[in-house]
């Protein structure tokens, strides 16, 4: 156990004690791990200290067990404990108790279930979890993670709605750290879509046989069912394949996920140059635009690059930035701070304020933190709207054609016209069907037939490529009908194995684990 009660200089001594607990787990087995997130706490924690000494004292104790917690299953298995003991036994009780917790798998369930039954604030800025939208259950749970499942999952229904494509050929590259991903996710997923009435194929490969490049058989197979291609793996992987359409879970590239430019300096630049002209980047809608918020959130990063190595013993290399889930953990704490003032101004408070209060002044609000605008809904779940981008060919940058609309995550908003390489979105189906011989095309030869059904790879393929951070128990139904009730987001998915360094594609170029659909 880590408590730290740092003096602060003040005018005035607060009364309204705060204690922050965080259960943590040490090194580096998890992106919510706490070389990580622990320098966004304590950089948090400081500057509440600096801006709101008049107003309340705040404490932060990280309950943490190294000899015990080694990887998130020890977590899961340990945190109910570590959590009773320390709270039963502390000899200081705050005026106010709340859980800050990072996440690490369905350790933030029962995290959450014990603050409950407490009533505590719980304050979730890597984990997330559909069953927290069950206010009856959680009544007391605010999710902030910057990888939410029902803003992805939206995103990617309702653009597959817009042009009505309902047949998906899954391609999972088993290969690296992101194979793993690759191989559940796809699976999972497919199963979703099945249930939701689209037809959904899945195919296994191997991209590392560069011998027998699986990908040429594989393509053939494909333009004979399908049109639509959801590719998941590597993104070098992803870029052998020239996938087109890329949904990017983050809102600035990071070293964990690299950034969807079509330039990487060798031969085949040129090729996906050409072929990035029909390429769609859907990212989240930025939450920092002004130039000196941007210079703000600048510092903020290298700040936490610093306490990491400093306080925590981790280096992150050259040219990597801390991730915005790094960035959730440390805006709620602010979060807390901002509506915290106002309640305690208020006489009404006398000296203690019910969570329900809390809960209902964070909840169907916004957020305008240092680290980026943070807008929530009833049930207490981040707000991530999506942006669709497409290339352009003069600045090499992508200008954004398409905005999710916050306030329907199953629409979007048109900014500018959609350029479509045939000049009109591509069918589900080819006209003269994947055999090429029904239709108008039926009496005529197989290839002619093919040739004005399907746009061949080489001419252009449009692919829609979506990172695949951590997704389980989605929707079942895609479409304006997609059903959320079973989404859930869980860090399973989220754990580095050997920090992801021992891996050779992953250190020569960080690049984006990615789930692809691509369009013929």
């Amino acid at each position: 156990m880590i408590s730290q009660m740092l003096p602060v200089s003040q005018v005035k001594a607060a009364n309204f004690t705060v204690e922050i607990i965080s259960p943590a787990t040490p090194g580096e087995v998890a992106a919510s791990s706490m070389s990580f997130t622990a320098p966004a706490y304590d950089l948090a924690v400081h500057e509440l200290r600096r801006d709101y000494s008049e107003d309340f004292q705040i404490r932060l104790t990280y309950l943490v067990n190294s000899s015990v917690v080694k990887s998130c299953d020890d977590a899961i298995a340990n945190v109910d404990g570590m959590l009773a003991q320390y709270y039963y036994s502390r000899t200081t009780v705050s005026n106010l108790t709340v859980l800050a917790f990072p996440g690490c798998a369905k350790e933030g369930v029962s995290v959450a279930r014990i603050a409950a039954g407490l009533n505590h604030l719980v304050m979730l800025g890597s984990y997330a979890d559909i069953v927290f939208r069950d206010r009856e259950l959680y009544p007391n749970v605010i999710q902030a993670s910057a990888v939410m499942a029902r803003p992805i999952i939206s995103s990617i229904s309702s653009f597959l709605a817009e042009y009505s494509w309902r047949t998906v050929y899954f391609v999972a590259d088993t290969v690296g750290v992101s194979g793993f991903f690759a191989i559940v996710g796809s699976s999972t997923v497919a199963s979703h879509l099945r249930a939701g009435k689209c037809t959904v194929y899945l195919d296994l490969v191997d991209s590392s046989l560069v011998a027998a490049n699986p990908f040429v058989s594989l393509l053939n197979k494909i333009r004979k069912v399908a049109r639509i291609v959801n590719f998941w793996g590597h993104a070098l992987s992803l870029r052998k394949f020239m996938v087109y359409l890329f949904l990017d879970v983050y809102e600035y590239p990071t070293w964990l996920y690299g950034n969807a430019t079509w330039q990487n300096f060798d031969k085949d630049d040129e090729d996906a140059f050409s072929a990035y002209q029909a390429l769609f980047v859907i990212s989240p809608t930025p939450t920092v635009t002004a130039h000196h918020a941007i210079s703000t959130r600048e510092r903020i990063l290298q700040e936490l690059v610093r306490r990491a190595k400093h306080d925590y013993g981790y280096s992150y290399l050259k040219n990597e930035t801390p991730t915005p889930t790094v960035l959730s953990n440390y805006a709620t704490l602010k979060i807390l701070g901002e509506v915290l003032r106002p309640l305690l101004r208020d006489n009404s408070t006398s000296g203690s304020i019910d969570t329900a209060v809390l809960v209902r002044n964070i909840i169907d609000h916004t957020f305008n933190t240092t680290a980026g605008t943070f807008s929530f809904d009833s049930a207490g779940e981040r707000i991530i709207p999506f942006d669709v981008k497409q290339l352009n060919t003069t600045t090499g940058g992508f200008d954004t054609v398409l905005r999710q609309n916050p306030k329907n995550l199953l629409r979007f908003l048109t900014v500018r016209q959609v350029i479509w390489r045939g000049g009109e979105p591509p069918l589900d189906e080819p006209i003269c069907g994947f055999s090429g011989q029904i239709g108008p095309c039926a009496d005529k030869g197989t290839d002619v037939a093919l040739i004005a059904g399907v746009t061949v790879f080489g001419l252009g393929v449009i692919i829609t490529a979506i990172i695949y951070y951590v997704l389980r128990d989605l929707a079942r139904g895609i479409g304006r009908d997609v059903l959320f009730s079973s989404f859930d987001i869980t860090s399973d998915l989220m754990m580095r194995r050997d920090s992801g360094r021992s891996l050779t594609m992953h250190n020569m170029i960080p690049r984006k684990s990615a789930i692809g659909f691509m369009l013929y």
